[in-house]
Formats: structure tokens, C-alpha cells, sequence
């Protein structure tokens, strides 16, 4: 998998997707290039119509290969490809392009446009004896939308891939190891912090978390560490100035306050 498709698994663009499913009601499926299937929105199991479909009915191998399908006409024409599936539902495919490369795809689906389910689907539900209020009630569980909100959100949908892509996918592909590196620093500021335990913690040599932190910042890990926890007193003595330089110091790792002092002059 490409690097630049991590930025679609970076936590922060994962709640712009699953707000966006939670708000439609929807389900998002990010897909690589090879249709490895990488993240789904909100960790969605799928619409219970489409799981009787797609199990009892014994469809899925035809959903997989309409998904595969689509995403290639999807890519080759470089834009978001809309259409009606097998099982009657809409769903809508959009590239991720980068510097004029397809990286992935994003699919939309499960939702419908229609106020009953597909006629040959209920037949051949029918065939199989089960109880037709099953797939019915399953159908009906579905978000509905008229022309006008279905236009409107996918003109969101394709807003959304596009900041994503656009605005923050320089800062997440460059930075997103150094922003992990801060988070994990400032939440353990009061404990002792090894580069080990760092490493450790994000899945990462130590070499390469010292190299991240100096390309960065031009510091060393220790430097580093020891400018957050004066930022944390700094900050902590601001927002409560009856602290003494002792409270302040424990608060922030530094149990000896004489050495925190002298790091405090130095920095």
C-alpha cells in the first residue's frame, strides 16, 4: 500500500468520515488500489438487506465483483462513477487521486432511492421460501433520499475527499509521526520517558523516533523532552500562578527541583 494512503487511516480524517456516515446514515468503505479493503466508516458490518442478499441468496461473489468493476471504471474515468446495484441500492465510487495517480477508492453505499424493494430480488427471495416480511422490513431499514438531498450529499461526499486529499494530506503524510511523537510526550510529561518506552509505544526504532524529532525540530529526543515538560510548567503556572516552582516542577517529570532550574536558565 502506497504511503500516501495512510493519511485515509490517520485518526483525525477517520472521524471526518464516520461523521459524515453517521450523518447519512451510510456506509464508507476505503479500498487500495488492489481493492484491498482498508478501513470501513464507523467499522460498519453492512445493511442487514444487503447481508440477506448477499449470504442466503448467495450474491456476494456478484457484490465483489460489480465493487471491483466500478472502481476501475471509477478510475479510469478519474471521477466519482454513481450506480445502481444488483441488488436494486445506489452506491457511488469516488477515486482518491494524487498528483494525477489513483491511490484508492472511497466507496458510498446502502442507501436507496426507491420505495420498494427490487422485483427480481423479492422473487428470488420468494424462491427460497423464506418469510417475505424479512427482507421487506430489512429494505425498508434502509436511509431513503430524494433527488434533491442524494445530489447534495454527494457534493459533500466529494467536498470531503477533496479537503482531505488537498488540505490535509502534506501535513498528515510529513507530520503525522511527529504529532504522534508530541501526543504520547505531553501525556506522559510526569512519568520518566525513555526513548525506549516511546518506541515502544508507537511501534518504531528508536533511531527512527530521534531522527523524526531532529528533522523536525532540530533537537535531540532529550531536548525535546525536556522543552515540552518547561512548555506543560510554563502553561500550568499560567493558568494556576499559586503554584510553587516545586508543584510545578513534580507536575511536569522533574523531581529534583534544583536540576529542573537549571534546565529551565538553559532552555
Amino acid at each position: 500500500m502506497s504511503d500516501r494512503m495512510n493519511v485515509f487511516l490517520h485518526d483525525e480524517v477517520q472521524e471526518l468520515i464516520d461523521a459524515f456516515a453517521h450523518c447519512f446514515r451510510v456506509k464508507i468503505t476505503l479500498f487500495s488500489e488492489a481493492m484491498e479493503e482498508l478501513r470501513v466508516g464507523l467499522k460498519n458490518p453492512g445493511a442487514d438487506y444487503c447481508r440477506l442478499v448477499q449470504d442466503p441468496l448467495g450474491l456476494l461473489p456478484r457484490c465483489r465483483e460489480m465493487d471491483r468493476a466500478m472502481c476501475q471504471r471509477a478510475g479510469k474515468l478519474k471521477q466519482m462513477t454513481r450506480y445502481r446495484c444488483h441488488a436494486g441500492l445506489l452506491e457511488a465510487i469516488l477515486p482518491i487521486r494524487v498528483e494525477n495517480s489513483t491511490l484508492g477508492y472511497l466507496m458510498l453505499g446502502q442507501f436507496r432511492d426507491s420505495v420498494e424493494p427490487s422485483a427480481a430480488i423479492s422473487q428470488r427471495w420468494a424462491d427460497t421460501g423464506a418469510p417475505p416480511d424479512e427482507l421487506r422490513a430489512a429494505f425498508f431499514r434502509l436511509p431513503y433520499f430524494d433527488a434533491a438531498t442524494m445530489q447534495n450529499m454527494m457534493t459533500l461526499y466529494s467536498m470531503l475527499v477533496q479537503f482531505i486529499v488537498s488540505k490535509r494530506f502534506v501535513g498528515i503524510e510529513r507530520g503525522e509521526l511527529m504529532n504522534r511523537i508530541s501526543a504520547w510526550v505531553d501525556g506522559h510529561l510526569a512519568e520518566p520517558v525513555s526513548a525506549a518506552d516511546l518506541a515502544q509505544a508507537l511501534d518504531k526504532s528508536p533511531s527512527t523516533i530521534a531522527h523524526a524529532v531532529k528533522r523536525k525540530t532540530g533537537l535531540s529526543l532529550g531536548q525535546f523532552i525536556a522543552k515540552r515538560r518547561i512548555e506543560a510548567f510554563e502553561a500550568l503556572v499560567r493558568a494556576r500562578p499559586d503554584t510553587t516552582i516545586q508543584e510545578g516542577a513534580l507536575a511536569v517529570g522533574f523531581g529534583d527541583p534544583l536540576y529542573f532550574s537549571r534546565v529551565y536558565r538553559r532552555i
